[in-house]
């Protein structure tokens, strides 16, 4: 590769490999692909395939597009988006941001304080190691799973409520007894492995569970 930044954009099912590029922005056009980005910050971009995206080491941008896609950012602070479809995002180490947008979605933070969003459809975040954040879109349809929020230092954000005291939201329990937050609009998030102690409504489950609001 050359020494300067590289736009890549291939038609064919591919793999490449791009460890000696300072700097690289790729770009995938239709069939499924693979990419390693190598060390530095670099901008990869999947498009109508199951691409496969990797940002190795530096602060990357990984974008899935189209296509059920899988997106490892590695070590560094990476932002991963899954765009269309169901996606698969993994953070690795250092600080990310994983939003799983459109489709159901399954998110890993891995080592690092991540934030995670899962945003439209159905999604499985989980934080990982590390102090995470965990973002819940209540205006839009689906149910959530959060996999291992841990209450004595993570959060939960509940994105369109101002406040514990929102109209129509309802705390209940699965059929395993964790809890589980539904929202007026139909759309819910399942706390797994926290075992509902008698909450009803958010008001209650504050006390327990690090709850932040976002009108």
């Amino acid at each position: 590769m050359a020494a300067l930044a590289t736009t890549i954009s291939m038609a064919m099912a591919t793999t490449i490999c791009c460890s000696v590029a300072p700097a690289m922005t790729g770009s995938m056009a239709a069939a499924a692909m693979t990419i390693h980005a190598g060390t530095e910050n670099d901008r990869l971009f999947g498009d109508a395939g199951d691409d496969k995206l990797f940002g190795d080491e530096g602060q990357d941008r990984l974008y899935g597009g189209l296509g059920n896609d899988f997106l490892d950012g590695g070590a560094g602070n990476d932002r991963l988006y899954g765009e269309e479809n169901n996606d698969e995002l993994s953070g690795g180490g250092g600080n990310d941001d994983l939003y799983g947008e459109a489709g159901d979605d399954a998110l890993s933070g891995g080592d690092g304080n991540d934030r995670l969003f899962g945003e439209e459809g159905s999604d499985v975040m989980k934080g990982g190691a590390g102090d995470d954040t965990f973002y819940v879109d209540t205006m839009l349809d689906g149910h959530d799973i959060i996999a291992d929020l841990d209450v004595s230092m993570e959060a939960l954000v509940l994105e369109g409520l101002a406040d514990a005291n929102a109209p129509g939201v309802t705390v209940t329990s699965t059929d395993d007894g964790d809890v589980l937050i539904k929202f007026a609009n139909g759309s819910s998030v399942e706390l797994d492995g926290i075992q509902n102690q008698g909450w009803s409504n958010l008001d209650q489950l504050d006390d327990f569970v690090q709850i932040s609001y976002q009108p």
